[in-house]
């Protein structure tokens, strides 16, 4: 009986151990193990994602993590960053953190206002042009160009080639904040406006051979009416005064007559050369022909008379010899 008592205290034993082991597996299966690490979903990339792209859904993945990896910066819902913008380079599989992440919105990122389609475009303008640097970015603007004379379009013109365009920014301004150097006085020397490629293109022919000016609009105005331009002769028709009116009549009257006399002086010539005696002739009768005949032509300095309109009246003017 003496040698069994060892036996019996390890039986004891083993049997005291079975039964810690087991009501250590039921609390385990509980969740009331002491073991037990608790786990949590974090957000992951599935791809490489360059610096500046807009994250998509397809880009991530949700993962469980323990506890204890987690971070009060670690992004644990996929919609805290869906269409955010990444401003750092991201690697597949990496856990991602929300510092590397900002909303478009907070990037100041010009390229990031337009849409699919649009381009951005910078024109030079001065205090007139840029209407006294009361541009706003926002803004609607017609743009107008002027042309001074030129082979293909004769006289000086101004045409208006754009309607209707977006402001994008005022110098650096691109509206998320006050401009510091607008807000001091300073005027901008430059616009950015938001255009398709083809007005793209017109904007920058246009200001390349002539001067740009913007106009503004109401937010509110979509009438855009078509105009032909409007060219130098327009508003400056001339409208002569009676003065300029006798001052021609008289340039008109002096061309008559010294065309009248240029031809007196010729049929005098020719008729002094045909009336000149014949060498075998005697006869001297023809001294006395002279010339008769210019008798008959009409008098060279009677008054002109010219009919004027001034003052919506019509009036005659009677120019006499001096």
């Amino acid at each position: 009986m003496q040698n069994m008592r060892p036996f019996i205290i390890a039986l004891a034993f083993g049997i005291i151990a079975v039964v810690l082991v087991y009501f250590y597996i039921q609390k385990i299966q509980s969740g009331d193990g002491l073991g037990e690490i608790p786990r949590v979903r974090v957000v992951r990339a599935t791809e490489n994602i360059p610096a500046r792209s807009t994250i998509t859904e397809s880009m991530l993945e949700e993962i469980e993590v323990e506890e204890d990896m987690l971070t009060p910066e670690t992004v644990t819902e996929l919609e805290e960053i869906l269409g955010e913008v990444s401003i750092t380079n991201i690697y597949e599989n990496q856990i991602l953190m929300s510092p590397m992440f900002r909303a478009e919105i907070e990037l100041q990122d010009p390229s990031r206002m337009l849409d699919e389609g649009e381009r951005a475009v910078t024109v030079g303008v001065s205090e007139i042009s840029g209407l006294g640097g009361n541009l706003m970015p926002g803004d609607s603007v017609d743009v107008l160009v002027t042309i001074l004379s030129h082979d293909e379009i004769g006289v000086s013109s101004t045409f208006t080639v754009l309607r209707q365009v977006e402001v994008m920014a005022v110098g650096q301004n691109i509206g998320f904040e006050e401009d510091e150097t607008m807000a001091g006085g300073a005027i901008s020397k430059s616009v950015t406006l938001k255009v398709n490629p083809m007005n793209a293109e017109i904007l920058t022919l246009a200001s390349e051979v002539g001067s740009i000016r913007l106009t503004l609009r109401h937010p509110d105005d979509l009438f855009a009416p078509s105009t032909d331009g409007t060219a130098l002769t327009d508003f400056t028709q001339y409208t002569p005064t009676r003065d300029d009116l006798e001052a021609m009549a008289a340039r008109e009257r002096q061309v008559e007559r010294d065309a009248q006399s240029a031809e007196l002086e010729r049929i005098r010539i020719l008729s002094t050369i045909s009336r000149q005696p014949s060498p075998i002739s005697t006869d001297d009768t023809d001294e006395d022909l002279s010339f008769e005949w210019l008798t008959e032509l009409p008098d060279i300095y009677d008054p002109i008379t010219v009919d004027l309109i001034l003052g919506g009246q019509l009036q005659t003017v009677v120019i006499e010899e001096k």
